[in-house]
This record gives structure tokens, C-alpha cells and sequence, in this order.
């Protein structure tokens, strides 16, 4: 049995270009409190008393997304003059959360009373207030300390250390540098729970709970990208790159409350598919990538039987190229194959 392979001669240029946005994911973060400290303020000065000076500081913290203070944990010291304490309190965890910025709250004062609740005639009091906002992201993944902050920052000062990682089961496909590989069918997803990432399509309004996928085209042609039958009133967009991104089609809603576009793909290069909501809307969907249909023998493998002396019509176009393995010409890489008795 003999095989043979019929082929039009072309050059094609592939590429893909692939660039980093920032992630938009739930985290879990902790907040602890490492260093607490008071200053006397000298004979005389603003937290002075004849004897033991005795100290109290309240720190509590809330998020850009979460406004409620959590914390509040009371730390004391008690000494004739300044007076430093290492406590290394945790005062909260949040979890599952997309925030961003840690809002920091103190109050410090000088004892006259009862502890850990100001009363009046206590000495050189401060707060409650924020005193630092805190985008804790910046600094990566892990622990880290900042301080000094305080009011009255001469007299009361507080260190804290925030630790924080992404959510265990948050979806790490929300960002383009972080698209999720897919092939052509069907691919279920979610975007409920989702972090607001940015607006960053133009056929509809803030559509800012997304999920990211990519697609590297087998067959040249028109591919349909859809979101039909999804659960929710989504939008989809496809795009060529991360940087921007760069958009070749959007559409919100193609089939009812849902979405479809068609793209020119190209053999080999790699699409790059956004899958959000009309307005903030999240839901369950289901992402389907359908290409033109491919002839079967593209491979040696599975190369289509033919009799001799029989004409048979062939078309290789949309076929996407594969290795050129003939010596009589150059780059027929673009090919069908058949056999033969």
C-alpha cells in the first residue's frame, strides 16, 4: 500500500503576544498587631504622672470592601516613663474577601480609671481614628510589617504585620495573564463570588466579574464563541493579546440574555476569551468554542482510502500546517493525506 499527500504551496506567519495585568481574586488575610508603643513625654509632658504611668491602646482594622471594624483588642502597659510592648496579637482574619487596602484604627491614652475604656480625666488621649490605609496586595504574597503609625504619634505608636494568600478554590482564570487553556467544545464555569476586576470591553457596561480563557486555533476559518444557555445575562469577548487587552469582537446579548461572536481565526495563534456579566451580573454559564469543521485526514495516520485511477476533489483550505516533510519543494506544510492498494 502506498500513500501519497496533495498540497497547495504557502507561508504562513504565526504569533501571539502575551503580556501581565494584575489579578483580581478573592484572598485571606490577617491582621496582627507586632509592636505597641507610649512616650511619657518627659517631667511634665502630656502623659506625665508622679509614679507609674499606665498605659492603654485599642487597634481595630476594616477593609476598602468590608467597612465593619474588626478587632478592638485592648493593649496595656505600665511603667514610670516611656513603655514598648511586643505582643504579636492577631486582631482578625477575613477571608474569601477582594479587598484590597487594610484601613488601620487606633486610640491610646494614659490611665486614670478603669482599663481599656476611655473615661474622662484620662491623660493625652487620641483617636479612635484611621490612621493608615494599607494596599497590602503591593507587597506580594506572604507577611509583611508596617509601622510606625498613631495619633498623636509622639505620644502613642502602633506596628502591625499583615499576612495574606489567595482564597484556596478561588478561580485563578480572572485576569488575561492568567486565562485558562481550552480546546474547542464545551467548558462549564461560574463567575458568582467573583472579585470586580476592571471594565475592559466596549459592547457593554461594566461588566466587571470575569473569567479568562485561551484558545489556540487548530483550523483556519470562522469560530464561534458563545455563552447561549447560560444561567445569567453575560457577555463574552475575544481578544489577541493581554496588553490592553487587544479586542477583535464583543457581543452582550446574541442569543437572548446571552452572547456570541464569530472570529476570523488563524491557524496557530492563540485567542484569548473573556466571559463576564451585563452590569456587575455573575452566574453559572457555559463557555462553547466551535471552529469550522477540519477534514479527517490531515494526519498520515488517518489518511482517506482512494482507488486507483478515481478522481477525487479535495480542499485544503482552512487546514492548519504541520511538519513539511517532502525534499521536492519547499514549506508543504498544509496537506491531506490518502491512500492507496
Amino acid at each position: 500500500m502506498q500513500k501519497f499527500l496533495s498540497t497547495p504551496q504557502l507561508s504562513i506567519v504565526l504569533f501571539s503576544l502575551f503580556l501581565s495585568v494584575s489579578i483580581y481574586a478573592q484572598v485571606d488575610y490577617t491582621v496582627t498587631v507586632t509592636q505597641v508603643q507610649w512616650f511619657e513625654g518627659g517631667f511634665g509632658g502630656p502623659c506625665w504622672e508622679v509614679g507609674t504611668e499606665e498605659y492603654t491602646a485599642l487597634v481595630w482594622f476594616d477593609d476598602n470592601i468590608n467597612g465593619t471594624n474588626t478587632g478592638g483588642n485592648c493593649f496595656t502597659c505600665d511603667n514610670n516613663g516611656n513603655c514598648t510592648i511586643n505582643p504579636n496579637t492577631a486582631i482578625g482574619t477575613r477571608t474569601n474577601s477582594c479587598a484590597t487596602t487594610v484601613n488601620l484604627l487606633f486610640q491610646a491614652w494614659e490611665d486614670d480609671g478603669t482599663r481599656c475604656t476611655e473615661q474622662a480625666g484620662d491623660d493625652c488621649d487620641c483617636g479612635q481614628s484611621t490612621v493608615a490605609n494599607i494596599d497590602f496586595q503591593n507587597a506580594g504574597t506572604g507577611c509583611t510589617d508596617y509601622g510606625f503609625f498613631g495619633c498623636n504619634t509622639g505620644n502613642h505608636r502602633v506596628w502591625i504585620e499583615i499576612c495574606w494568600d489567595f482564597s484556596p478554590g478561588a478561580a485563578p482564570n480572572q485576569s488575561c495573564d492568567n486565562a485558562q487553556a481550552v480546546s474547542a467544545g464545551a467548558t462549564g464555569f461560574s463567575t458568582v463570588g467573583l472579585c470586580d476586576g476592571p471594565d475592559q470591553t466596549g459592547c457593554t457596561t461594566s461588566d466587571t466579574k470575569a473569567l479568562w480563557y485561551e484558545y489556540t486555533a487548530t483550523t483556519a476559518g470562522n469560530t464561534v464563541f458563545e455563552t447561549c444557555g447560560s444561567g445569567y445575562d453575560s457577555s463574552i469577548s475575544v481578544h489577541t493579546d493581554c496588553t490592553g487587552p487587544t479586542q477583535v469582537a464583543c457581543n452582550d446579548d446574541a442569543c437572548g440574555l446571552q452572547s456570541s461572536v464569530t472570529v476570523n481565526t488563524t491557524c496557530g495563534t492563540t485567542y484569548y476569551v473573556r466571559v463576564a456579566g451585563f452590569n456587575g451580573a455573575s452566574g453559572a454559564g457555559t463557555l462553547t468554542i466551535t471552529p469550522p469543521p477540519s477534514p479527517p485526514n490531515i494526519s498520515c495516520d488517518d489518511a482517506i482510502e482512494v482507488l486507483v485511477g478515481s478522481s477525487t476533489a479535495y480542499s485544503t483550505t482552512g487546514v492548519c500546517p504541520t511538519s513539511d516533510i517532502t525534499t521536492c519543494t519547499f514549506n508543504d506544510n498544509t496537506a491531506l493525506y490518502y491512500e492507496f492498494t
